[in-house]
């Protein structure tokens, strides 16, 4: 399993951090070594329980995986998206995604010749008709 650590930050949201997640680069058969760092915030969520199916996640579709080290952090978003919304299917829908998701990696080759840093970011904002009326 994936070392998947959280911490809940005093703005409301929580910090989550995976270490040392392997993966396999599809161009060089080099395996890669990424640290991740997720802020999420989602303020109906139960941090562990987000953890667990978080990890379950990463582990079936991450991790020792052929992934070219840039993408690790799309994937990731996807993940902590879509477990939000399965986890959260008993609230109205339109408010089960997180509000917003940052993902920071930083990957390298395991001898050390490559390494890439990335972040992308999230937002969602669930418009009213009036909103919509305007667009």
């Amino acid at each position: 399993m994936v070392d998947i650590k959280y911490e809940k930050m005093l703005n409301g949201k929580i910090l989550i951090k995976i270490r040392d997640l392997r993966t396999e680069c599809p161009f060089s058969s080099k395996k890669d070594i990424s640290n991740i760092a997720i802020t999420l915030k989602k303020p109906s969520l139960d941090p562990e329980e987000f953890v667990k199916s978080l990890s379950y996640y990463i582990n079936k579709n991450i991790k020792g995986k052929e992934i070219e080290m840039e993408v690790i952090p799309i994937i990731t978003l996807y993940g902590c998206i879509v477990n939000c919304i399965k986890l959260k299917m008993n609230e109205e829908k339109r408010y089960a995604a997180p509000e917003e998701v940052e993902v920071e990696c930083v990957s390298r080759k395991e001898d050390g010749s490559w390494v890439v840093s990335t972040k992308v970011k999230f937002k969602r904002k669930v418009l009213d008709r009036l909103e919509v009326a305007r667009l």
